[in-house]
């Protein structure tokens, strides 16, 4: 994930959530429970989105990528030493033909 979006992500969510909060906060100890619930629903809606982009980060990071592809080779590896071929899946055109007849069960 580029570094401005993630920069971005992290100020803007974690600015809405140090403002919503401190509003729910007053809201409360004003006794006013509607605006409290809402500003929490934002708290909670900004929480989110900051671990989504955590997590989107995370994934999409160029390591985990690689690490993933270590991961599979060494799968593959195993499953020739134990005498199964690890061959990449078929393409649609390299699909043995389907039935033509309709008629056959």
């Amino acid at each position: 994930m580029p570094r401005k979006i993630k920069f971005i992500a992290y100020a803007g969510n974690g600015l809405l959530v140090g403002l919503f909060t401190l509003g729910a906060l007053s809201l409360l100890y004003k006794g006013k429970l509607g605006g409290f619930l809402f500003c929490a629903l934002v708290v909670a809606l900004g929480v989110y989105n900051l671990y989504t982009t955590w997590k989107a980060a995370f994934l999409l990071s160029e390591e985990q990528w690689l690490e993933s592809e270590l991961r599979k080779a060494e799968i593959r590896e195993k499953l020739k030493t134990m005498g199964r071929a690890a061959s990449p899946p078929r393409s649609p055109q390299q699909q043995p033909p389907a039935d033509k007849d309709p008629d056959r069960i």
